[in-house]
């Protein structure tokens, strides 16, 4: 929802000063993300440009794309993830000299402090806990991959950290606490994916310019409760784009008589999305793991990349093989499409750290994750 006001305002500066405007949405076909975009793009009669992931994601990658990929993310993302924009960049590039993305949208929601719960708003220390366990560290790899468990001391020095930011000015409240804490986080993520593509297509983030993140941030925290405010914005820049339901139902035009059942199966999907965070994250997955409606379809795209960084890792021959136990790393790396799948972005880092060992030519002993700084722990966790 909160993209559609920027694309528009975007737009618009773009055609005032003569310039070509496109939109671009990645995926397979009959993804829900994909059917929106166009519709959007259908309605707002704009250029489309799409990129079809089953059907694009088929080149190998051969250890010299590795390379690139790698130094391209610094080890601080999986090198993976700049392999689409590898594909794409250059042939957006001969078309177009700029590319704008959306980082920042949650500054006008309650994203940021939503884990406080009560304490929303109140003038105390935010709570940490919270940030660690809903924001910084949602899905920590498993304890029993690594030879040594190295997560509690990653886990002290982030609290750290952030304990740091929220005292850093006495009587604040707890949602400015956590809109700095999430800016530090926003702003260090973004920019790691804009200088990797600078010169494939110099990539800029709007909504993340010092004025749009202080309209964020000093507007009273009532107003970014919901998601309300963005559903005005979209409505007052775009009625047409404003008509088109959103992943969650609903549209964000002003609720009336006509659409008040997609208000209400919005507000139910939320809650059981809600639901659905709160048992992961408190309970483990105990009720929602036994629905197998929860277990996500295989991606065709997604197998293929995940079978490429699978080659890396052959528990014999790896060079980081000494952080893992042999066991954790056999299960890690067991089992089938569907297990792995679910294990994906584990996977992807675990194929990542290989790669920058071989790159170094570095064999790390079973201690290293528990000593070395935080900056070279941190691509394991996701």
């Amino acid at each position: 929802e909160g993209e559609l006001p920027r694309v528009e305002t975007q737009e618009s500066a773009a055609c005032a000063a003569g310039l070509r405007f496109a939109v671009t949405v990645n995926g397979p076909p009959d993804h829900q993300d994909v059917r929106i975009a166009h519709r959007v793009a259908e309605i707002m009669q704009w250029d489309m440009r799409y990129f079809n992931t089953p059907l694009l994601w088929t080149a190998e990658i051969t250890p010299d794309m590795r390379r690139e990929l790698l130094y391209r993310t610094n080890g601080e993302l999986p090198f993976t993830e700049v392999y689409h924009h590898l594909l794409t960049r250059a042939q957006l590039a001969q078309d177009f000299g700029l590319s704008m993305q959306g980082s920042g949208g949650p500054l006008f929601r309650y994203h940021p402090w939503g884990q406080e719960f009560f304490g929303i708003g109140r003038r105390r220390l935010a709570n940490v806990e919270n940030v660690l366990k809903y924001r910084l560290l949602p899905h920590p790899p498993p304890p029993s991959l690594f030879s040594q468990d190295w997560l509690p001391t990653l886990r002290r020095r982030l609290k750290c950290r952030v304990e740091e930011i929220c005292h850093e000015q006495p009587g604040t409240r707890t949602t400015q606490q956590l809109d700095a804490v999430h800016l530090l986080k926003e702003t260090g993520h973004s920019s790691l994916y804009m200088s990797a593509l600078y010169d494939w297509l110099p990539s800029v983030s709007p909504l993340l310019s010092a004025g749009v993140v202080k309209a964020g941030i000093t507007m009273p925290w009532t107003m970014r409760l919901t998601s309300q405010l963005q559903r005005q914005m979209i409505y007052a820049m775009s009625p047409r784009a404003a008509g088109i339901a959103t992943v969650y139902g609903a549209t964000a035009e002003p609720t009336s008589f006509k659409n008040v059942h997609l208000a209400a199966w919005q507000s139910a999907k939320r809650a059981a999305h809600l639901f659905d965070k709160l048992d992961r994250i408190l309970f483990r997955g105990v009720f929602t793991k036994r629905l197998s409606s929860r277990r996500a379809a295989l991606e065709k795209h997604k197998l293929f990349l995940m079978h490429q960084a699978e080659r890396q890792l052959d528990p014999k021959s790896m060079l980081s093989r000494a952080l893992y136990t042999t066991e954790g790393l056999h299960r890690m790396l067991g089992g089938s499409d569907e297990d792995r799948q679910a294990r994906y972005w584990v996977i992807m880092r675990l194929a990542t750290v290989e790669a920058l060992c071989r790159e170094l030519g570095f064999e790390p002993e079973e201690d290293f994750l528990s000593t070395a700084p935080m900056e070279q722990a941190v691509v394991v966790q996701r």
